[in-house]
């Protein structure tokens, strides 16, 4: 019997592995364990900021440019003011530079690996998760 708690913690690659026996995350056991089976595919990357939850949409040489352009598409009147304020909380759209531990332990991020340290970390463009991305 697989049991699950369903809380408000992102789930990720500990869910993913079954590392605990018990998913304690809000995907609800849906995805626990699904990279221990053959042929697994890992879900949406997931975070939470600012108290609301995002999925990871874009990595890499993404901008304000690039999250200004999703929000227009999105119809977000903010859009024109994201480069003054990027990190207004609540928003549809979040930009943020991985960190060093992500870019070690994430598969999204092993292409910055080895790099050396005046290269500039990629960004990682998150998506509010009831925000519907058309297209």
């Amino acid at each position: 019997m697989f049991l699950f708690t369903l809380t408000t913690q992102t789930c990720g690659e500990a869910c993913w592995s079954a590392r605990e026996e018990h998913c304690r995350c809000s995907c609800g056991g849906k995805n626990h364990g699904c990279l221990k089976v053959d042929g697994g595919t890992q879900p949406v990357r997931m975070a939470k900021i600012d108290g609301h939850r995002y999925k990871l949409h874009a990595v890499g040489p993404v901008g304000a440019e690039d999250a200004s352009k999703l929000l227009e598409t999105l119809g977000d009147p903010r859009a024109r003011f994201l480069y003054h304020r990027p990190k207004e909380p609540g928003s549809p759209v979040r930009l943020r530079a991985a960190s060093a531990s992500e870019i070690a332990r994430w598969p999204e991020l092993a292409a910055w690996r080895g790099r050396p340290a005046y290269e500039r970390a990629p960004n990682l463009l998150w998506v509010r998760e009831d925000v519907v991305v058309p297209g």
